[in-house]
């Protein structure tokens, strides 16, 4: 059941065509968190990404994924993590996790 969850929305590589029809339909998006950005050492819960409809599908540290990581997975500098919502929610989770 984990990973179907990560069914639910699909990564955009660079050949995808992207338009207006697809504006709303749930995307996959990985994003790597540097040393200093704003969401290191802090919970998921505490980013609140769900204000934007956005979910973190999963956290891959140090070579380990963890599948639905809960609400209280604290960040750390050099995870990915792995977000799934609509285009521009996913462009507003990713600045508040790495700029906030």
């Amino acid at each position: 059941s984990q990973r179907y969850a990560l069914m639910r929305g699909f990564f955009q590589g660079s050949s995808d065509p992207g338009g207006a029809a697809d504006a709303g339909e749930a995307r996959l998006r990985s994003v790597i968190v540097p040393e200093g950005a704003a969401g290191v050492g802090r919970s998921i819960g505490e980013l609140g990404l769900e204000e934007f409809g956005v979910a973190v599908s999963a956290v891959r540290r140090r070579g380990i994924r963890a599948l639905s990581p809960g609400a209280e997975t604290r960040i750390q500098s050099g995870d990915v993590i792995v977000l799934l919502g609509v285009p521009g929610s996913l462009e507003a989770a990713e600045e508040r996790l790495l700029g906030g």
